[in-house]
């Protein structure tokens, strides 16, 4: 009995040896088959086909994702995939615990590779020997594959409600665009239908709404943690309540909201970020932007990610003590050195401190270093609707707020126009 039982187990050991080895890579997800995705001259989409087991499923490789894409999955759907070799083992014990022991909740902690070979080998992962096999696909696929692989077997396999299958046929039925052209809201929305494809629809009323929460939510973490990548945050200076006000009163118009993003070219139809994305166009009204002047100084300058000079604590260029900068095309901070927005309202809160430095220094006393602040912020959102705060206390929105921006601003010019004439 004792020599069946060790032939068993010595043949089982050398199966699962095997299988560890030599499954090839060809099998895993060769029996996909594909939409057919046909556009007119001008790039609109005419008609999209369905695979030949009945689902949309279009490729796209993993040079082809947007860096957003890739990165907010990672970080809302498995933080540490770069770190751990397929699985999770401690937050696998703590939804072990929470599933089968104190009977809390159900909770899987599928990392992303655990994802991919759930759908790669049609793993009932619901029972105890299911989640068991799961675990060993997962482990056998990072072994046999890279990070940036397993990653494009998950865009291509992923559900997105209904029979769409992949984030390509997922953008191209809700965004009708490729995968590669994605903006961040765009992104964002993709990223978190996986979770509840069902609840997060976004062909229906109630799915939508579902999918623009979570994917608020994770716009907020997704921010914060670019934040802390550049460490700054160039929105110190606005309150929560001007940001949130804003962004659904534009989301309201149907107006999208790009953010961090920074152009490195633009072609007769594209405009090119440097993160990457493709955004395609037929007309383009452009404006805004901050270039500094050219500063006839033998110092070195230096200059932020937005081209603003960057100057000392007292607003004085390379090292220097009698070259100024004033204005939106300087990097101005506040006391807990918190970038400040390129407004009028800073840039005549920094002359007026330049004039005063040069008054001190021809009286032969040091400056005290600049330290502005916003005494508020009103942002025009058009049909007589505006968003505004001022001195941290009075937050408004709508009608009111439009009216006290118009007092506000002809007060501004009065005052402008009497120190002028003076």
């Amino acid at each position: 009995m004792k020599k069946l039982f060790f032939a068993v187990l010595l043949v089982g050991v050398g199966a699962l040896v095997y299988t560890w080895h030599a499954i090839p890579k060809k099998t895993i997800f060769a029996w996909h088959t594909y939409s057919r995705l046909y556009k007119d001259k001008n790039g609109e989409t005419l008609r999209l086909t369905l695979s030949a087991d009945e689902k949309y499923r279009l490729p796209i490789s993993h040079d082809a994702l947007s860096k957003h894409i890739i990165d907010a999955t990672v970080l809302y759907e498995d933080r540490y995939f770069y770190a751990h070799p397929g699985v999770n083992f401690p937050a696998l014990w703590r939804g072990f615990v929470a599933t089968y022991i104190t009977k809390e909740r159900r909770v899987g902690a599928s990392t992303i590779t655990m994802q991919v070979a759930k759908a790669a080998f049609n793993i009932k992962s619901q029972t105890l020997s299911g989640k068991l096999q799961q675990i060993f696909y997962a482990l056998w696929l990072e072994h046999h594959y890279t990070k940036e692989e397993i990653l494009e077997f998950y865009f291509n396999s992923v559900s997105y409600g209904g029979n769409i299958e992949g984030v390509e046929a997922a953008s191209q039925i809700y965004f009708h665009k490729s995968a590669s052209e994605l903006t961040l809201p765009q992104a964002l929305c993709l990223v978190v239908i996986p979770q509840n494809p069902t609840k997060r629809n976004p062909l229906s009323q109630d799915g939508y709404e579902n999918m623009v929460d979570a994917r608020n939510k994770l716009y907020a973490h997704y921010r914060k943690k670019l934040s802390a990548q550049e460490g700054e945050n160039t929105d110190a200076w606005m309150h929560p309540y001007i940001i949130d006000k804003t962004r659904r009163r534009l989301e309201s118009l149907g107006i999208e909201i790009l953010t961090n993003a920074f152009i490195d070219r633009v072609e007769d139809d594209a405009i090119h970020l440097k993160d990457g994305t493709v955004l395609p166009y037929r007309f383009m009204i452009f404006t805004g932007g901050i270039k500094a002047n050219t500063v006839d100084t033998a110092a070195p300058l230096s200059l932020n990610r937005m081209a603003q000079l960057q100057p000392d604590s007292r607003l004085n260029l390379g090292g220097t003590d009698n070259v100024f900068a004033v204005g939106d095309c300087v990097e101005l901070k506040d006391a807990k050195s918190r970038p400040l927005p390129p407004t009028a309202q800073t840039a005549e809160k920094s002359a007026e401190y330049v004039a005063q430095s040069i008054k001190e220094r021809i009286l032969g006393r040091q400056p005290r270093p600049f330290h502005a602040r916003i005494d508020g912020v009103f942002v025009a959102l058009g049909g007589r609707y505006a968003v505004g705060e001022l001195f941290g206390l009075i937050r408004v929105k709508g009608y009111t707020a439009y009216v006290l921006k118009k007092l506000i601003t002809k007060g501004y010019y009065l005052g402008l126009k009497l120190r002028i004439n003076t």
